[in-house]
């Protein structure tokens, strides 16, 4: 029997303390600098206002 996915939600949070250098703060591996953060951001705000818009045309 196949299953069927309708809906997925992925919850996740970053937390970073910038004065240890920890994750998300740009320093070490795997880090995003500020700017790349920023482009990141304003991608994925894109990305779902434009589901959001697909949604009401229906």
């Amino acid at each position: 029997m196949p299953i069927e996915i309708d809906e997925l939600r992925i919850r996740m949070t970053v937390d970073g303390d910038s004065a240890t250098g920890g994750p998300g703060t740009g320093g070490g591996r795997g880090g995003l600098s500020p700017t790349e953060r920023n482009e990141l951001l304003a991608d994925c705000v894109e990305q779902v206002l434009r589901t959001l818009r697909d949604r009401e045309e229906r």
